[in-house]
């Protein structure tokens, strides 16, 4: 019992959610030039961004990874593309 404790303690910190996104650190950096903890959080800024400017251009995954630090993909791997 104490074990299913520690493990449902370790999986709620783990899926903490923030904003209604998860905490799990996944970066993105956006076509603005700016990292996101995960593409929630980039959705998020891209929401608030069109709703107060609404001929905005549209905030986009540049790449996966952190901004000036892109991740580089396995072979056979298109993610980036």
């Amino acid at each position: 019992m104490k074990v299913f404790l520690c493990l449902l303690v370790v999986l709620s910190l783990f899926l903490s959610v923030s904003h209604g996104c998860y905490l799990v650190r996944f970066p993105v950096c956006g076509t603005d030039g700016q990292t996101y903890h995960n593409d929630c959080y980039l959705n998020i800024a891209n929401s608030r961004l069109l709703e107060s400017t609404p001929d905005a251009q549209p905030i986009t995954v540049a790449y996966m990874g952190e901004c000036g630090k892109p991740l580089k993909p396995l072979p056979g791997d298109d993610f980036n593309a």
